[in-house]
């Protein structure tokens, strides 16, 4: 089973995709908001043949949902429609942008690619903890 992860943000969706075994998580690439985000998901849905897609939830930290929580469930609503045979779950992702800079700075990633690869890094963790979820009852 392949597994799509997703980061959403207002501005970039950071995309990230598992093997087919959904054994590991890599980065896959980060979609511009602009009107089209909803067909190219698509399109990378298609073109890796995606069983299930984990969105991250942005809750906060005392773990209530606020805002941003509520952009993501509208986001998802408005995927599902267009891929409504591909299942979508959710898993809380506090924490993983923090986790994606902190890896990058370690990989000596400059500061115009890091701006590049965060949210699709950020997408990655989020299928990580999903699988780890998963692996680790």
């Amino acid at each position: 089973m392949r597994l799509l992860g997703i980061d959403y943000g207002e501005k970039y969706i950071g995309i990230a995709v598992t093997d087919e075994l959904s054994i590991a998580a890599h980065p896959l690439t980060t979609v511009i908001c602009d009107k089209t985000e909803f067909d190219r998901i698509k399109e990378l849905i298609k073109k890796h043949e995606v069983n299930k897609i984990i969105i991250g939830l942005p809750k906060n930290m005392d773990g209530s949902s606020g805002k941003s929580v509520d952009r993501v469930l509208v986001f998802a609503d408005e995927l599902k429609k267009v891929m409504c045979d591909v299942p979508i779950e959710f898993i809380d992702e506090r924490l993983t942008t923090r986790e994606a800079e902190e890896r990058l700075i370690g990989l000596g990633v400059s500061r115009k690619k890091k701006k590049s690869k965060i949210n699709q890094l950020s997408a990655c963790i989020i299928l990580e903890s999903y699988l780890n979820r998963l692996n680790n009852p």
